[in-house]
């Protein structure tokens, strides 16, 4: 990879072969060198910032902004924008033909090129340029190209950030178009001239990269091509009627000045004029300032453009003629005549609905036709606006502000939709009749107050169904208190039992296994009533555990089958030097009562087993809940026994019991064990339906 210093050496290389040898081009690029214009272009943002090794020879197409250090060259491919780190670029001109090296760079839309040396070869004639549309600019890939467009000129002022230079607003392909001329002044006016000009095209983009507008830069000793001059006096055009405006006309074009005249219904200085001239009426903004007050007459000169409804003027220059009295407002009776009434001084009473302060005032009215409308108030000067009576008859007077409506595809004709009042002053606002008692407002009161009523009396009820509901739950919770403490005392019968009867029982059977060891010569008849009776008290301590078993059951109620399976685990190895391991995996979730019953049964007689008979020193519990089956497992590292055959005194190990409740689930149990390997016990039931 080549360095910034690798590669100035190398530059200085190759201008020195090229100062020996007339022959081109300057010097053959290595491989890695971007070389041409279109190269750097196809870079995307990525890898121009790697800032990799550029070279090429181009015509410079576009100069350094006064104290700027970009410009513009294009070569056989395309058109680049170039910045030099210092004020090298204010020697170039349009035309000079220049050899470059540098580094590519991501600039702020498309990929540029950052300067490291630059020299001059000499003068070439200037390409030629791209004709383009303002469509085709809004694309965003001519960005850096020579480019020629035509347009009409609409703004032609020095630029408000830099007066050395001009801003130009040209009306092109329906939009327009800003252009930058480096020159103080334009040497004939240009303002409604019709002209073509040459430049180079650049973006407007935000920090995203993405595209905002299009603008061309013109070279200072550029010529700009006047194809159809502006005229000298913007009042020299033939004067239009109001009506006359973007009518059809065959050769016609709205792109140019029109010249009206008319009388002043309203003036707000620097924006805008409203105009009437007979039955007709105009909106023009203008920037111009002057003494104009409703009556007095003037002429206009400006740009046609289309409004919200009909057709209105922008740009425009006045100049006063006379003076009058102020114009009568025209009355407004329907919805259908606000298009012919657009931008004309009207009136019409209404019904106030509702007044809306706010930087400007908006007051609500409707008419006795069932018109709705909303009068303006502009208030730059921040006065304090009378509140109006809603309900009251008014008379109200203002610039009518039409809104187009849909049109039908058929005859493209649009209905006016709705309109505003712009009103002058709060003069325009007269009351013809206070509102009467029963007013609109007083309605919705009464509507409100009503339903205020019904909602306290449904808000009530609401109180008297949540203090029964609270009743019954008192009373569930007493119940389930009481509950409670008859599962307490079952609990305690069960610890009595095991700890009274149950050890007792198993004391008794410890005994009698002892003396019948301790008497292997004793006659048939005392060692066969021996073994009955270590049977029956056997059986007896089988029975007293089964009994404890089903009342501490109970605590199922009280909880679920993982902490029920908890309890007892605790329970049976209590004071034992056995490690119990409980785990649970799935969601846990509650099934039917017989199911938990039957699943905590066979893990209590599991641990049973595995802690009394097989001498476990170590078990695993296992509870898994599956999407439609519960298995659980439990693992102990006993004595175990041979598989395929029933374990030892299976009336202790109970594995008939346990696979009996599985088979009445619709389970399966599955026992696994060896003997000296412990034992595995799965029972695994199914909980679709459960």
């Amino acid at each position: 990879m080549f360095t910034h210093r690798s590669f100035t050496i190398l530059a200085l290389l190759w201008g020195l072969s090229r100062s020996l040898s007339c022959a081109e081009p300057l010097f053959s690029s290595p491989a890695g060198i971007l070389t041409n214009a279109a190269q750097v272009r196809a870079l995307d943002a990525k890898e121009a910032a790697r800032h990799l090794p550029v070279h090429l020879r181009g015509v410079v197409i576009g100069e350094a902004e006064p104290g700027g250090n970009g410009f513009a060259l294009q070569d056989e491919t395309a058109g680049i924008y170039f910045t030099c780190p210092s004020n090298a670029a204010a020697t170039l001109h349009p035309g000079d033909d220049i050899e470059v090296t540098g580094t590519s760079d991501p600039g702020s839309f498309a990929p540029s090129v950052v300067v490291t040396n630059l020299r001059k070869l000499g003068v070439k004639p200037l390409p030629e340029p791209h004709k383009v549309t303002l469509g085709e600019l809004l694309n965003g890939r001519f960005e850096a190209q020579w480019v020629e467009i035509a347009g009409i000129v609409r703004y032609c002022e020095p630029s408000p950030n830099d007066p050395r230079k001009l801003r130009i607003e040209l009306a092109t392909g329906g939009g327009r178009l800003v252009l930058r001329w480096n020159v103080p002044e334009a040497p004939a006016p240009l303002v409604d001239a019709e002209i073509r000009v040459r430049g180079v095209c650049y973006y407007l983009a935000n920090k995203n990269r993405q595209l905002l507008s299009p603008m061309v830069a013109i070279p200072h000793d550029a010529r700009i091509q006047i194809e159809v001059p502006a005229p000298a006096d913007p009042f020299s055009q033939p004067l239009r009627s109001l009506d006359s405006l973007m009518h059809f006309a065959q050769d016609g074009s709205y792109g140019h000045r029109v010249h009206v005249r008319g009388v002043v219904t309203r003036y707000q200085p620097g924006e805008f004029i409203f105009i009437r001239d007979g039955e007709f009426a105009l909106r023009v903004q203008t920037s111009q300032w002057g003494e104009l007050k409703p009556g007095d007459e003037v002429e206009i000169s400006g740009f046609p453009k289309e409004g919200n409804y009909s057709p209105m003027l922008e740009e425009a220059v006045f100049r006063k003629q006379s003076s009058g009295p102020p114009p009568q407002p025209v009355r407004l009776e329907k919805l259908a005549d606000a298009g012919a009434l657009d931008a004309n001084l009207v009136e019409l009473e209404g019904v106030l609905d509702k007044q809306y302060p706010s930087w400007a005032e908006f007051f609500e009215f409707h008419t006795a036709t069932g018109m709705n409308f909303q009068a303006l108030l502009r208030n730059d000067e921040k006065k304090t606006v009378p509140s109006l009576p809603a309900g009251g008859r008014f008379k109200v007077v203002g610039i009518c502000s039409t809104d187009r409506g849909s049109y039908g595809l058929s005859s493209g004709l649009s209905e006016p939709r709705s309109f505003q009042i712009l009103l002058r002053s709060m003069d325009d606002v007269t009351l013809i009749n206070p509102p009467p008692w029963w007013t609109r407002q007083r309605t919705i009161r009464a509507l409100a107050a009503t339903i205020g009523i019904s909602l306290g009396a449904c808000a009530g009820i609401m109180f008297l169904a949540r203090r029964r509901l609270r009743e019954q739950e008192d009373r569930r919770l007493a119940a389930e208190k009481e509950f409670a403490l008859i599962f307490t005392e079952r609990n305690r019968m069960a610890r009595e039992i095991h700890d009274t009867i149950a050890q007792g029982l198993g004391g008794i059977s410890i005994h009698l296994e002892f003396i019948k060891n301790r008497l292997p010569e004793a006659p048939p008849e005392i060692i066969k009533h021996l073994e009955i009776t270590r049977d029956l008290v056997r059986h007896s301590l089988a029975d007293a555990r089964n009994a404890i078993w089903d009342m501490r059951s109970q605590a199922l109620q009280e909880g679920d089958l993982v902490s029920a399976l908890d309890t007892t685990m605790k329970q049976l190895t209590e004071g034992s030097n056995v490690s119990v391991r409980l785990t649970v995996t799935g969601s846990p979730r509650r099934v039917s009562p017989a199911m938990e019953n039957d699943l905590l049964h066979i893990g209590q007689e599991a641990l049973c087993n595995a802690v009394k008979h097989a001498h476990a020193k170590k078990i695993e519990l296992n509870l898994d809940f599956g999407k439609d089956e519960i298995r659980l497992t439990v693992t102990d590292d006993g004595c175990g026994f041979a598989s395929g055959k029933s374990p030892p005194r299976t009336d202790s190990f109970g594995i008939i019991g346990m696979r009996e409740r599985v088979q009445q689930l619709r389970g399966q149990l599955l026992v696994e064990s060896r003997p000296g390997a412990g034992t595995q016990i799965l029972a695994t039931v199914p909980t679709a339906g459960t």
